[in-house]
């Protein structure tokens, strides 16, 4: 469809025939803004969005602490200078930063003006900072003390780029880690509707055909007098179809594995992948 759109035809055959100009054959592949809504959900906590630094606008904001009422104009002139040279060094790499030199608000509204907005990485600079030759990490993926560091100021660049690689393998592989430990292997019908239940989704002998993955839908949609408590139904659909995976599991011989539905007489033909909808 796309190709008669564009006018995109296969020029070879229209050299070897100039009387036919054939369209090509073309399948659309878009990435839409569900994969936004996977991401909030699976990184995401109760302080706001927490986004990978790969795809973040910003990976990292330089906030400055340590100012008060006392700090003289040519300290805190002093201090936002070099707070604009460290940035300048990060640009430097290809990080993007940003530096919030921000007045009237404090540093810690600040802190949780860049947490809500899921910043993965956020550098704080004050005097002491600045005497010490440091800079004070807080990472955005995890709470606390824990999630805080240094970095010299000479080695910013390096620091700052490891850091953030580090908190991107950890994001995935948190994610992969909750993804496979709610990743379960059915065999047996009687599990497939309790392991939906409990929020997984199930990796099921299938025969591929849409009758039968209909009649699956049905089959694990809940019901108004299943006896489920009102605030657990959701989400209350059946389950269908998410995909075949690349990696099929051990288990299924062809010819002899009979299908996961037990309405079904076919035999399976891939392991795939069912869950309900949110």
């Amino acid at each position: 469809m796309s190709s008669k759109i564009l006018g995109v035809s296969n020029l070879q055959t229209c050299f070897a025939d100039k009387h036919t100009i054939p369209k090509l054959t073309t399948s659309p592949v878009g990435l839409s803004t569900r994969t936004i809504g996977v991401m909030v959900m699976t990184h995401g906590d109760d302080r706001g969005l927490v986004v990978p630094p790969r795809i973040a606008r910003h990976q990292v904001v330089i906030v400055p602490v340590g100012i008060t009422a006392k700090t003289t104009e040519e300290d805190r002139t002093s201090l936002y200078k070099q707070i604009e040279a460290l940035e300048e060094i990060l640009k430097a790499t290809d990080i993007r930063v940003i530096a919030d030199q921000r007045e009237g608000y404090s540093p810690g509204w600040k802190f949780n003006d860049w947490e809500m907005k899921g910043v993965p990485l956020r550098l704080e600079f004050g005097p002491r900072d600045a005497a010490a030759h440091k800079v004070t990490t807080s990472r955005r993926d995890i709470q606390g003390d824990e999630g805080k560091g240094t970095i010299a100021i000479t080695e910013l660049a390096t620091g700052v780029k490891d850091l953030l690689d580090t908190i991107q393998k950890d994001l995935y592989d948190r994610a992969n880690e909750s993804f496979k430990s709610h990743t379960k292997k059915i065999t047996n019908w009687d599990d497939f509707v309790p392991a939906l239940n409990s929020k997984n989704v199930c990796l099921i002998p299938h025969c591929l055909t849409e009758k039968c993955e209909d009649e699956i839908k049905e089959l694990s949609a809940r019901k108004e007098d299943d006896g489920v408590p009102a605030d657990e139904r959701a989400p209350s659909m059946g389950a269908k179809s998410l995909c075949i995976p690349f990696d099929q599991p051990e288990g299924l011989i062809k010819g002899e594995t009979k299908c996961t539905n037990p309405n079904c007489t076919n035999k399976a033909e891939e392991w795939c992948l069912f869950g309900r909808s949110y």
